[in-house]
């Protein structure tokens, strides 16, 4: 996530794909992010303008949660 919010891939859309493919990646791997949209769009913005990689990983260690929605079969 960190990345593509730095790194700017994409001409528009970065934090929000950015946040789209980490949560895609966390919940195949049974884990989710519980944060407000408040929470997520503040994140995003430090993201692009001062956060590190660690500061990051804490806030997302932070915040997560086994991910088993009905039908998943775990």
């Amino acid at each position: 996530m960190w990345g593509m919010v730095r790194n700017h891939p994409f001409q528009d859309g970065n934090k929000r794909v950015a946040y789209a493919v980490t949560l895609t990646f966390l919940r195949v791997n049974g884990l989710t992010i519980v944060a407000t949209e408040s929470e997520e769009f503040t994140l995003l913005i430090d993201i692009a303008q001062h956060l590190t990689v660690e500061q990051v990983s804490e806030w997302m260690r932070e915040r997560r949660a086994d991910y088993n929605p009905p039908g998943r079969g775990k």
